[in-house]
């Protein structure tokens, strides 16, 4: 839960950016290339993770691993372009929540399926109340938005991010297991995420026939670019952590975190009014939380 805090502190970085640049894709392919360039210091520097790049190929020539499950940044591409584009006009609180969904409906699907490096893990009923309290916290949490048939749409963006972030903690677990070291997955996650942001970067400005606002500088604005920094963390703790806790549960825990540095940074960094269904959306997510950890033990699945 505490990585979940932080995440919510990447939401409003990133969100800010893309606002400052008036360019929310500018702003995630900025937290991708940070993100990159620091994961592959560290992966250069372990001698864990250099042993770890030995084995993918290996695991790849025995069907241990597929080559799909190495584009687990495409997921994370897809979060961090919602989270860039829509934080703004939602606010961290109501995107953090619109994303519980996606992540929840997302996460009790791979589960099912044994995606994960732990195990199947079936839709039983609690993990089915679970899943629809998280969209009962969508749906109060949005009720005090106020923001009409513009605000749906930014919605929907996020909740489908809250599904591409479930796929890509399971396909990233699945590499960590394989290669024994976090790091491993966290670097195939930035070099996939960043290809896959770059491409969308450029048919967007070839549409728009724009050019590219320059960011404020390193040393001026430090806290603008550490999203990636934030997102480093955030996919060596969930390539790490999944197997023990399936998608869902993680998922779960890492959003309930999230409210609360959300709620913190929108009532007190912004001013924003603390509403009555803002904070039954919240309480409904901590619910969530308690029904998805009440889980028989996974089964096992041939790979």
């Amino acid at each position: 839960m505490t990585v979940g805090v932080v995440a919510a502190l990447q939401s409003r970085v990133n969100g800010d950016l893309g606002d400052y640049l008036d360019d929310g894709i500018l702003a995630a392919w900025l937290s991708f290339a940070v993100g990159l360039l620091v994961v592959v210091a560290l992966a250069i520097s372990s001698a864990g993770a250099r042993a770890g790049f030995a084995r993918i190929r290996p695991a790849l020539a025995r069907g241990q691993l597929r080559r799909w499950q190495l584009l687990g940044g495409l997921g994370g591409a897809m979060y961090v372009v919602g989270q860039s584009v829509t934080v703004a006009a939602l606010g961290v609180a109501v995107f953090t929540v619109a994303t519980v969904a996606g992540q929840t409906g997302g996460g009790a699907g791979v589960d099912a399926v044994g995606l994960t490096p732990g195990g199947r893990r079936p839709i039983t009923t609690l993990r089915m109340l679970a899943a629809v309290m998280a969209v009962l916290a969508v749906t109060f949490a949005v009720s005090g938005a106020g923001r009409g048939q513009v605000a749906l749409g930014l919605i929907v963006l996020a909740l489908v991010a809250g599904v591409a972030g479930a796929l890509q903690a399971a396909v990233n677990g699945d590499v960590a297991e394989v290669s024994r070291s976090p790091l491993v997955a966290s670097v195939f996650n930035f070099i996939v995420g960043l290809a896959g942001i770059t491409i969308v970067l450029i048919i967007e400005h070839l549409v728009r026939r724009t050019g590219f606002s320059s960011p404020p500088t390193p040393w001026s604005d430090p806290l603008a670019w550490s999203g990636g920094l934030i997102g480093v963390l955030y996919t060596i703790v969930a390539a790490w952590i999944v197997r023990s806790l399936g998608v869902l549960l993680f998922g779960l825990c890492l959003v309930a975190g999230s409210l609360v540095g959300a709620v913190g940074l929108d009532v007190v960094g912004n001013g924003t009014e603390l509403t009555g269904s803002l904070v039954i959306g919240v309480v409904l997510t901590f619910v969530a939380v308690v029904l998805a950890a009440i889980t028989p033990a996974p089964e096992r699945v041939a790979r």
